[in-house]
Parts: structure tokens; sequence; C-alpha cells
């Protein structure tokens, strides 16, 4: 498409979310005779709204029937499948009709083609384990639900006496300082840690970190945590590079999808907000070269100019900047002021929860005196014998201590047998050791 040949505007409603896959992409494209390319934000083989493109659906189907073949089930990584699959007695055969087997183009093909399988729903998407990146550090609680009122106090169980009488009473629950938004930072790196940790914790925000690009998984596990009455805000941090320009958007792309896919109706929105053109000019920070295998290095340098940034620059040279930036973004939508307001209304509650319990008790007023001065009778007659038996017990003490008993042996574990080779022995001299950690990297192996 030619600059002259401008995407024609498109209501927002006009492409429905029934209409946000395959089918209804190429339909809509003939309809207004527009590149279905114009319609993607991603690359046709990895936006998923494109997922059901013949060779992709083709893909697809082969990974869900490898995946039930093998019975893989939940809580499994892939590569894990990689190996079982080229592995198999008889490895399964590819749309290709080459068998699958373990080398790097085979990976490659099973990480496409399992992607392609949750995009299109044959393979539940949060049915895998992401091992590539650390979980998530949650500083948000998921379950927001103010407990009940209880009634403290005798609860008919056995009789002890305790300090003082326990009337039963009414108990208020403490309030949880929830705020209205649902806050989360993602960064493609977990260098940044020692300022993005505090920051999340300061503002109650969740942490999410990746080696670079966040996983399907990741983004699919970022749905459970949502709750429709509470907006969700992403703040997006990576370096100032090809791959941290696309980063925020494919992962917002991915999200847009699971939520037009599952129906939800959710309050997304998400934030690039470190590292930017701007920022990188405003605090002057040096340029490194971008490699020549990078594909997306020609178009990124046309725009910002040559070499990338990364974050730990900013972080170098202006400590704390990147909290001051990130933290400036999700003060926007903190409440400074709803911890007091929660002190407030917990203060209210327990004052009239108060008011009912001294209400109950005044009806009852006679009864109560009545039962705590035969309390207050049973505690003198008991403070009583435990003075009285003070000196037998005392007696009986000394008695024990002066009681001779056989000491105990503590058993020990019995020794075994090293193997005769360790590539390293702390009784080895410097030369023995030196043999032996040539012998190792010589390939030598214990007979």
């Amino acid at each position: 498409m030619t600059s002259e040949q401008a995407l024609p505007i498109i209501h927002p409603d006009e492409i429905s979310n029934q209409a946000c896959d395959y089918n209804g992409l190429k339909a809509y494209a003939k309809d207004h005779a527009v590149p279905v390319k114009e319609l993607l934000v991603l690359a046709p083989q990895n936006d998923p709204f494109y997922a059901g493109a013949p060779t992709s659906l083709i893909n697809g189907q082969w990974f869900a029937k490898v995946w039930n073949d093998l019975g893989f089930q939940r809580g499994v990584h892939i590569r894990r499948i990689h190996y079982a699959a080229a592995s198999a007695a008889e490895p399964p055969k590819m749309p290709n009709g080459k068998p699958y087997t373990n080398t790097e183009e085979c990976w490659l093909f099973l990480c496409a083609a399992s992607k392609s399988a949750r995009y299109l729903g044959l393979v539940d998407h949060e049915a895998f384990d992401d091992r590539k990146n650390p979980p998530p550090i949650i500083r948000r609680p998921y379950q927001e639900e103010v407990g009940s009122i209880w009634i403290s106090g005798w609860h008919n169980e056995s009789f002890v006496l305790p300090r003082a009488l326990e009337v039963p009473a009414l108990t208020a629950p403490p309030l949880p300082t929830i705020q209205r938004y649902h806050l989360e930072v993602w960064c493609e790196k977990t260098t940044m840690n020692d300022v993005l940790v505090p920051l999340c914790e300061r503002y109650g925000a969740n942490l999410v970190t990746g080696a670079g690009e966040l996983s399907t998984t990741a983004i699919s596990k970022l749905l459970s945590r949502c709750q429709r009455d509470h907006p969700l805000r992403i703040f997006y941090v990576s370096d100032f590079d090809p791959a941290g320009q696309c980063m925020p958007v494919s992962a917002a792309r991915k999200i847009e999808f699971f939520i037009r896919t599952s129906r939800r109706d959710l309050d997304v929105r998400l934030f690039p907000v470190a590292l930017t053109a701007e920022q990188c000019a405003e605090y002057e920070l040096p340029r490194i070269p971008i490699k020549e295998s990078e594909r997306r290095k020609e178009g990124f340098e046309a725009i910002h100019g040559t070499g990338a940034t990364e974050l730990d620059a900013l972080e170098a040279i202006h400590p704390g900047s990147l909290a001051e930036i990130v933290g400036n973004a999700m003060q926007v939508y903190y409440d400074d002021s709803l911890k007091e307001a929660i002190s407030e209304a917990e203060s209210e509650l327990a004052t009239a929860v108060q008011r009912i319990n001294e209400s109950v008790y005044e009806r009852h007023r006679e009864e109560l005196d009545s039962v705590k001065e035969q309390y207050g009778t049973i505690r003198k007659a008991l403070s009583a014998l435990q003075k009285d038996s003070a000196k037998l017990f005392a007696s009986i003490t000394d008695e024990l201590n002066n009681e001779d008993f056989p000491p105990v042996g503590l058993p020990e574990a019995a020794l075994v047998e090293d193997d005769p080779w360790a590539v390293y022995d702390s009784r080895r001299s410097y030369t023995e050791q030196l043999q032996a950690y040539k012998a190792f990297q010589s390939g030598e192996t214990a007979t």
C-alpha cells in the first residue's frame, strides 16, 4: 500500500469480535479492497488473530494430535514435548512429511505449531508451564472479599480457666486496602529487579519479568488475575532497541486476542513507559551497535537513528531515574488517601460492633455479674491450690534432677564408599586435582 492509498477509516464496531479471526479479516479485507496485512499488527505468522490461516491451522492441528498421542495434560514445558516426540519409537511426521527429530529446525516448528494450537483453542493455553521466565512477584491479592464479623469467646468447648472470663463477643474483621486499579509492571529482564521490586511493593503492583518477550503462557495467566470491577493498567519496561520497541505491541496484541476470544468485559490498558526515544535524548544515554543479524535493524534506525540503548545505561548513569519514571506512571492510578479512609472505616465498624456487644450484655447484666462472681471465687480457690502444691512440686523436681539416668547415645548414619571418580576431591594434592580436571575435560569417565 502506498502513502496515497491510506487505509479506510474503520468504525470501532465494524469488525466485531466474531469477525476478528482469519476468515472474518479476509472477508473484511476483500469487501473493503485493502490488503489483509493492513488489518494485522504483527507478522501474519505471529499475529494471534490470523492463526486460522491454512498453514497455521494445519500446524496447530498437528501439534494437538501430538499432544494427545503422547498423553500430555497439564503442567508441562514445551521443551519436554520436543524430546518426547523426537525420542518416540515412531516419531510423528510433520506436515511436510519429514519425521520429527531432535534438531533446531524441528524445535522452532514445534514452538510455532504449539502457539497456533493454543490460539485456535485446540490445546488449553494454561496447560503449559513457563520455565523460561521467573514467576511473577505478586503484591496485589487475588481474593479481596471482606471477612465476616465473627463471635469470639465461649464456644462450648472443654472448660479451661483463662485469665479472664471469656464472654461471647462480636469481633469485626480487618478491612483490606484494595486500590481501585490493578497495577502491573512488565519488564523484559530481571536486572532491574533491585529497582522495580521495592517500587512495586510501594504501589501494591505485580511484577512480571521475562527473558525477552513475555510468553503466551505468561499472558494467559494475566487474565486469571484480572477482575472485572478493577481496571488493569500495565506499565511495560524494555530496552530501546528493535526488540524492545516490539515487545509492548506483541504483548498487547496477545492480551487483546485473549480478551476478545474469551468475551470478557475487562478494562485493560498497556503503557510503554521506558525506554523511549525521548528519554534517551533527555538523559543523553549512550547508544550501542545493533547486531547485523537483527532483521528489524534497518527500520528501527531509519526512525530513531543509529544504535540502541539498554535500560542498564539509564540506571548506571542516572540512578533512581527508572524508579521515578515508572513510579510517576503508577502514581496516577494510586490513591494515597485510601489507607487512611480504610482505617477510619475500620474504626467506625469496631465502634458499631462494640455498641451491639454492650447492648446485649446490658440485657443480661444480673446473670453476667453472678457468673463473674462465681468465676472469681473459683480463681481464688485455684490460686490457693497452686500455692499449696508449689512446695510439693519443687521437691519432686529436685528428686528428678538428682536421679541417675543413662546417657542417650545418638545413632550415626553409616559412611559409604565413595565413587573413585570425582571431578573434585579436597583430599587431592594440587597436581592430582589438576590431572583430574584435565582428565574430565578430555572426556575420560570413571571405570
